[in-house]
């Protein structure tokens, strides 16, 4: 089963926001999604060459072949081609170029962030953690107020701990043990106080 798809793997997400929101003030908003655009492109690369090749097959094996078949085995095998990449993570993967991949990601990300209301905490702590498993990326998108008080250089390093390990398929179990770790970064800068109010739901949003 693919990673963050199962009721366990968001139990285990969730497990994670609390860990890290225990230690620190910030918000955490973990958003899981099966992909970040339509990728209809993709699709219709898969059915004209499985229609090409089909064309190819009819022309040049040695058979006899009817010639409606001509007319209508390309047809059918494209289209349940397309159909099938449209189900297919990994195969719509193939047949998009990574940078392409990465800006849909990237775009998406910052548009959640702002959907899902993360931007109107009361001191601008709002943590994003996006991630797109249909690319294979993850994205993280922080609020004003952690950018002033963490570190940049060690808050780029924990980030790029969870976007290598989403881009490498680990399992979930391994990319939640990361993102408790960015509590190591966010509690010497944002320790959480006794009266902390949790102004963003602990959940996962898809």
């Amino acid at each position: 089963m693919p990673a963050f798809s199962s009721e366990e793997d968001k139990s285990a997400l969730v497990a994670a926001i609390k860990a890290v929101e225990a230690r620190t003030s910030a918000e955490l908003v973990i958003c899981v999604r099966r992909q970040s655009a339509s990728y209809l492109h993709a699709d219709l690369l898969a059915g004209i060459v499985a229609a090409t090749a089909t064309l190819a097959c009819l022309l040049y094996l040695p058979v006899n072949f009817g010639l409606h078949t001509f007319l209508i085995d390309p047809v059918v095998i494209g289209l349940a081609v397309g159909l099938l990449s449209s189900r297919a993570l990994t195969l719509r993967r193939w047949l998009t170029r990574g940078s392409v991949r990465s800006h849909n990601v990237s775009q998406a990300a910052h548009a959640t962030f702002f959907a899902k209301g993360i931007r109107r905490t009361t001191e601008a702590i709002g943590i994003l953690l996006y991630i797109s498993r249909l690319e294979g990326r993850a994205e993280v998108i922080i609020d004003d107020g952690v950018a002033r008080a963490v570190p940049a250089s060690d808050w780029r390093a924990a980030v790029e701990v969870i976007q290598g390990l989403v881009r490498t398929g680990a399992e979930t179990r391994v990319v939640c043990k990361a993102i408790v770790a960015l509590a190591d970064v966010l509690e010497p800068c944002l320790p959480r106080s006794e009266d902390d109010v949790n102004e963003l739901s602990d959940e996962v949003h898809e």
